[in-house]
């Protein structure tokens, strides 16, 4: 597990949802990276609590048995890192892997669930580019 801890606070939590109870909200939904897909649920929070806490900027702390840093297999297999703008053959939308092995939009911010795309970068790495 994951503990969260408030950059401008310090003050540590040992869960995804008491951080979000504590996050001050920058203002209009507009003006905040939760406000997309409906990610400003405690539901979508709890589902994905270290991309949650890195859009509500929380320090991550590695609880012992966790290695945040270890490649999810699809960023091994595509040859990126987690979190590394990428671009696939010679289209122009930028892709990350994120820290729970989904491809990510970069600019929508949405997760690519077309297997067909994800199949063919899979069996294409060499047309992966840096973003």
């Amino acid at each position: 597990m994951y503990k969260f801890k408030n950059k401008k606070t310090k003050e540590v939590f040992d869960n995804i949802l008491d951080a979000y109870r504590w996050y001050e909200c920058p203002g209009p939904c507009g003006d905040c990276g939760l406000s997309r897909d409906s990610m400003c649920t405690e539901s979508w929070i709890q589902d994905h609590p270290v991309e949650a806490a890195r859009i509500m900027g929380f320090d991550i702390i590695e609880e012992e048995g966790n290695h945040i840093d270890a490649l999810p297999n699809i960023a091994k297999l595509l040859g990126v890192k987690t979190s590394q703008p990428f671009r696939f053959g010679d289209y122009l939308t930028q892709y990350r892997i994120d820290n729970s092995g989904r491809i990510v939009n970069v600019k929508k911010g949405e997760l690519i669930e077309s297997s067909a795309m994800i199949l063919e970068m899979i069996n294409h790495p060499e047309k992966i580019s840096p973003g």
